[in-house]
């Protein structure tokens, strides 16, 4: 199993841009050889009678978090809003459908900071829901003390490594098992939601979700290295909006809002 110091002197290493270069290079040559219908599945034009499906869920990734602005570290489930996060959370709940079926959160502060505004203006309480939680990529405990700055080289030596199954401490996950638990969420919550569900959550989660709605598999590291320059180019902004459509045929539609 790879250590914190691993990942450590591959961020420090001199080669560390030049394999990063050559990881990107390759991720895009597989991506194209697997001819990702990455644009046909998330770009509305291609869908012209979407807006005619149900919507089933609409998926908000959390305002602008305390880590977001670099911060130093905290267990990732208490990580709270900034000022500003808080403001994108109120312009959140006046553009949000107006009369909610069903609010989900996940169970980190952050989402549920997000969704109060929302559920004040609509008189909804939220259900917390442990799937929609983040990606626990790496133990706080081991980032003790780091501010944004400090933790970065890490992560994109956690990312470069391509370990789907690496642990980086007691308090993580692995790269597969985010994956089969978004999987979980596919095929034991989606199915029974009620269109009009709205749900807090976060980035690496949507994008998951995007992925396996894609069919998209998580293999080996080359997929997960392939994943992260897929994760890298969707609008996954704070405050990013994307909807879910039950498709009539059998099967899911997603897409991001334009607004």
């Amino acid at each position: 199993m790879k250590t914190l110091k691993d990942f450590q002197r591959l961020a420090a290493s001199g080669e560390f841009n030049r394999l990063m270069a050559e990881g990107v290079a390759d991720a895009i040559a597989e991506s194209r050889a697997l001819g990702f219908p990455v644009k046909a599945h998330l770009d509305s034009d291609h869908v012209p009678a979407a807006a005619n499906f149900g919507c089933t869920l609409t998926l908000v990734r959390h305002g602008q978090s305390l880590a977001n602005a670099g911060g130093l570290t905290m267990p990732h489930a208490d990580i709270p809003l900034t000022d500003e996060g808080h403001a994108q959370a109120a312009a959140l709940a006046r553009v949000l459908p107006g009369s909610p079926a069903l609010v989900l959160t996940s169970p980190f502060l952050r989402a549920q900071q997000t969704a109060t505004p929302y559920c004040e203006r609509t008189g909804m309480a939220a259900r917390v829901e442990t799937l929609l939680q983040e990606f626990d990529a790496i133990d706080p405990a081991l980032l003790q003390g780091m501010d944004g700055a400090q933790r970065r080289p890490i992560a994109d030596a956690f990312w470069q490594a391509s370990d789907a199954h690496a642990r980086m401490g007691g308090a993580a996950e692995t790269f597969h098992e985010f994956g089969q638990r978004v999987q979980r969420f596919i095929d034991d919550v989606l199915p029974t939601l009620p269109d009009g569900t709205v749900a807090f959550g976060h980035g690496q989660w949507i994008a998951m979700l995007c992925w396996k709605l894609l069919g998209l598999g998580l293999d080996d590291g080359a997929a997960m290295r392939r994943f992260r320059l897929f994760s890298s180019g969707l609008p996954l902004h704070n405050g990013a909006i994307w909807r879910v459509y039950r498709l009539p045929a059998g099967g899911w539609h997603m897409r991001a809002a334009t607004s």
